[in-house]
């Protein structure tokens, strides 16, 4: 049995934003209140195809699959900031309303924001899932070919601040084993090239773009399905470079984020053409990896 499906889609956004920030500088939880306004528009496209097969070496069956696919994404922004001295004064524990603060710096046009950002995100992929014992046990090696390029300019100035074109990769592959006809026992593991993050508009190198990074899932679970009802329960961990906004007010990436959690999900059908879903996730997210160790450990946000 052969398959192939093509499909291709298109989005665009108009954000105007106006951001209040609290800058703490008393262990009272004295601040001063900073203002940023953002104008931003995006457009993205995205084409994915693919080819799907089915065939059988003997006792071996095969489902083998070929996808690529594409997101062109360009961002046009411009800010206008509140410098320091120009900032309200509030505190974090007793919230009370704060004259907005005076615009004192703008970066690029307002109203009419010049491109800061161009991103190409491409990959190409094939995997083939072996069936064995009458398909009780599945296997799937997997392997992706990613290749992202990234350009950012300043909104203040117009120059390049970032270009990057990273190529990469990675393998996937994953287990599930059928022991009875409801119950399925898995385990997989994927790598990828993810994009960079990008300075938020807080930071003082705000619209910076980083390089992109590889990123890590691993997964392990169980399925039951006895079809009108089941649910699963999985363990999973992942690993990803964290971007940390300092207190010089430069964002950096210079951490490792890792998250470990457990997922816990149940369906059912009490009554014809009703179908109730219910899940519950615990995640643990842990910095390592920081400069100097100093906040190694930590909760990540």
């Amino acid at each position: 049995m052969r398959s192939k499906h093509l499909s291709a889609g298109g989005k665009y956004t108009r954000e105007n934003g106006v951001y209040a920030s609290n800058y703490v500088y008393g262990a009272n939880g004295d601040a001063r209140i900073g203002r940023l306004y953002s104008p931003l528009d995006q457009e993205t496209l995205s084409a994915v195809t693919g080819l799907r097969g089915e065939l059988a070496t003997g006792p071996v069956s095969h489902r083998i699959n070929l996808a690529a696919n594409g997101i062109w994404q360009e961002k046009r922004n411009a800010f206008e900031n509140t410098a320091a001295g120009s900032r309200g004064f509030g505190n974090l524990y007793e919230g009370q309303p704060v004259a907005e603060p005076p615009a004192t710096s703008v970066s690029g046009d307002i109203h009419d924001p010049d491109t800061t950002a161009k991103v190409q995100n491409r990959s190409l992929a094939v995997s083939d899932t072996l069936g064995l014992l009458d398909d009780r046990v599945l296997l799937t090696l997997g392997v992706r070919r990613q290749s992202i390029g990234a350009d950012a300019w300043s909104a203040a100035s117009g120059a390049r601040t970032s270009n990057y074109q990273e190529s990469i990769t990675t393998p996937a592959y994953g287990l599930v084993i059928k022991p009875t006809e409801y119950l399925s026992l898995y385990a997989n593991r994927v790598e990828s090239l993810q994009q960079g993050p990008t300075a938020p508009a807080a930071a003082l190198n705000n619209g910076e773009m980083f390089a992109p990074y590889r990123s890590k899932q691993t997964e392990v679970g169980a399925k039951l399905d006895w079809g009108t009802f089941g649910g699963s329960l999985s363990l999973f961990r992942i690993e990803q470079p964290q971007g940390v906004l300092g207190g010089d007010g430069y964002y950096r990436v210079d951490a490792e984020q890792r998250n470990r959690g457990v997922e816990l999900s149940l369906f059912g059908e009490p009554l014809d053409g009703l179908r109730l879903l219910s899940g519950a996730t615990w995640t643990k997210a842990e910095l390592s990896g920081t400069t100097g160790g100093r906040d190694d450990g930590n909760q990540a946000v």
